[in-house]
C-alpha cells in the first residue's frame, strides 16, 4: 500500500492516465480550492501541479492517447484541458455536466448533464464537440461508463438500475433500445462521482457494497493470531 496523496487538505477524484503509469487527482485544503496534480502511480518522484486553484477542479478521465483531461470545476462545469501542450483549460459545452469520459477510440465523449432538472446520458463527437449532440438515456441517467471496446454504454437510470446501450458508431452515431441489468441500491453508488468500474477484461462490474452491519467491531492481532471483539454501547472487550 502505497499513499499518493499529500499529507493535509483533501484529496478527491482519481483517473488513470492511459499508460497506467501516473494518476490525476484534486487536492487542496476545500472542494472549492482544489488543484490538479499528477503523481506516478508507484508513488516515485514528485507530485506535479496540472491545474492550479481555483480553475483546478475535479479529473473526470483522461483521452486514450494522454493528450487531454476532461474535468469539472463547480456544480457542473466541464472543462478540457490539453496535458501534452498545456495552455488555459476551455468550457466543453454551456450545459451543466459531469462525470464525462472518453471512449476508448477516443472519437466520443459521453457525461451526465442537461439544461436543468433531470440528468440524461449525453454524447457528443470529440474534437469537434459542437457540432453534434445525442441524448442516449430516456428517463434519467448518472454515471456513465464506457464498455472496452466501446460497443456498448453503462449508466445508472433513475430508478438505480445499472443499464446497457449498444453503441453503433460505424456510420455516424446510432443507439439501441435501453437494456436493464441489474438493481445498484445495495451499493455505494450516489455521489457527484462515479464510484463503480469496469475490470480491463471487460467481464465484470467492480462495486463497493453498501454496509449490512452497523454495530463497529475491534479487530486485536497478537503475533499470527487474531481475536475479534465486538464493541456494544460504547464498551469493547478482548481476549
Amino acid at each position: 500500500m502505497t499513499r499518493l496523496s499529500e499529507p493535509g487538505g483533501g484529496h478527491w477524484d482519481a483517473a488513470w492516465c492511459g499508460d497506467a503509469r501516473r494518476l490525476l487527482f484534486s487536492g487542496g485544503s476545500s472542494l472549492s480550492a482544489g488543484r490538479i496534480l499528477e503523481k506516478s502511480a508507484d508513488g516515485a518522484g514528485a507530485t506535479a501541479v496540472v491545474t492550479e486553484a481555483p480553475e483546478g477542479g475535479f479529473p473526470n478521465a483522461v483521452s486514450p492517447d494522454d493528450r487531454f483531461l476532461l474535468f469539472h470545476r463547480g456544480a457542473g462545469e466541464l472543462m478540457i484541458s490539453q496535458l501534452d501542450t498545456g495552455g488555459v483549460p476551455r468550457r466543453l459545452t454551456n450545459e451543466l455536466a459531469l462525470n464525462a469520459v472518453f471512449s476508448p477510440d477516443g472519437r466520443w465523449i459521453a457525461y451526465q448533464g442537461g439544461d436543468a432538472g433531470r440528468s440524461e446520458i449525453i454524447v457528443r463527437a470529440f474534437p469537434e464537440v459542437d457540432m453534434s449532440r445525442w441524448q442516449v438515456s430516456s428517463g434519467g441517467g448518472r454515471y456513465p461508463m464506457w464498455s472496452v471496446d466501446g460497443r456498448e454504454l453503462f449508466f445508472v437510470n433513475s430508478a438505480g438500475m445499472l443499464t446497457a446501450v449498444a453503441i453503433d458508431s460505424r456510420n455516424g452515431f446510432a443507439t439501441g433500445p435501453p437494456l436493464d441489468l441489474f438493481q445498484t441500491r445495495s451499493y455505494l453508488v450516489d455521489g457527484n462521482s462515479r464510484r463503480f468500474d469496469l475490470s480491463r477484461d471487460g467481464r465484470r462490474f467492480v462495486f463497493m457494497k453498501q454496509a449490512t452491519d452497523a454495530k463497529p467491531s475491534l479487530n486485536v492481532v497478537l503475533n499470527s493470531l487474531q481475536a475479534m471483539a465486538s464493541t456494544s454501547g460504547g464498551a469493547a472487550a478482548a481476549r
